[in-house]
């Protein structure tokens, strides 16, 4: 019962304080469609309510955006110029992002980091923190004051050091809670725009599974990453609050409608690691060998876990999880 309490409180504190933000910084069309969301709106009767406040928020989020950035689209489209081809002097980087140090990181991202330098190709592995990302990036004091007082949270500061690195330098950004299983394919450096990729479908999500942002690629000054970089620049700008927490999915999709590069960018972008989510929706269930052999044989290279989640390393029954199986598995050496 507790429990149960706690939960009720947390989410009206959270509908409390995602109405203060949506009126004061945003409109009030979002700030209702936001707090109907937040609201656990399970069952027959209370579905098809999620579902419509779920359109109104998205609409409601793209009618800012179109009226107060639309401008901003469109000076960017009759502005930019394509950069001249360069010679990469190397192997192009791998960027990881924990900002307060792997050393403070949970046990499940540095094994995801340890495996990701272990197969990472010959490829330079650059892992983020607040304390060397100076050396790699010069951004703005206005987002950097932000970021300090509260403004910025820490996932979108990363938002926009992920663009910015890859507008800079090109390569390829890997969220921390990626376990990745196989050496990185070159082909994943050789693209203007790279993105884990599936099926295009329904599924409530606006990327509708056509990229995910937690894996992003490209080449040095492409077009997607300069866009985004210069958005994301005049966004913090302007604002002090995200107006949603997977905001770049918004970004991303008004930019897909509104720039034919960019639209056939990622529609030429072939289907990969189709199998991301499997590991971790099964990593609280008795180990079956057989199982984990087909993960790892299967297309994907790349699996998206979540240091948020309460992964157990023994099922009710007493048997070791596949989550146990990832704790003792070889993923490369922690530091």
């Amino acid at each position: 019962m507790a429990g149960l309490t706690q939960k009720i409180y947390r989410t009206l504190r959270k509908v409390k304080c995602d109405l203060r933000r949506d009126v004061s910084c945003f409109t009030p069309a979002l700030a209702v469609a936001h707090a109907l969301c937040d609201l656990p709106l399970r069952g027959p009767v209370f579905q098809p309510v999620g579902r419509w406040a779920a359109k109104r928020r998205d609409a409601a989020i793209f009618d800012y955006l179109d009226q107060n950035y639309g401008a901003f689209f469109e000076t960017f489209a009759r502005q930019w110029t394509p950069p001249e081809k360069k010679e990469r002097g190397g192997p192009a980087p791998i960027w990881v992002c924990w900002l307060q140090g792997e050393e403070q990181a949970p046990e499940l991202v540095r094994r995801c980091i340890a495996s990701i330098r272990k197969n990472a190709n010959g490829h330079p592995v650059n892992l983020l923190t607040e304390e060397n990302i100076g050396r790699y990036l010069r951004i703005p004091k206005g987002i950097l004051q932000k970021y300090r007082h509260g403004a910025i949270g820490q996932a979108h500061f990363a938002d926009i050091a992920r663009m910015m690195l890859l507008k800079e330098y090109g390569g390829l950004w890997l969220d921390a809670t990626i376990l990745c299983t196989k050496p990185v394919p070159d082909w994943y450096f050789q693209r203007s725009f790279f993105s884990c990729k599936g099926p295009v479908r329904e599924g409530g999500y606006i990327s509708r599974y056509r990229w995910t942002s937690f894996v992003l690629g490209g080449m040095p000054e492409a077009y997607f990453y300069s866009l985004m970089t210069a958005f994301y620049l005049e966004y913090w700008k302007r604002e002090n609050a995200a107006i949603d927490y997977l905001f770049m999915d918004y970004i991303i999709d008004a930019a897909y409608k509104r720039f034919p590069i960019l639209r056939d960018e990622i529609d030429k972008l072939p289907e990969n690691n189709l199998r991301r989510d499997d590991l971790a929706a099964c990593m609280n269930e008795p180990f079956i060998q057989e199982k984990w052999d087909a993960l790892m044989a299967s297309d994907t290279v790349l699996f998206k876990l979540s240091w948020r989640e309460n992964y157990a390393e023994h099922a009710p029954t007493g048997e070791p999880t596949f989550y146990q199986h990832f704790l003792n598995v070889d993923v490369g050496e922690e530091r």
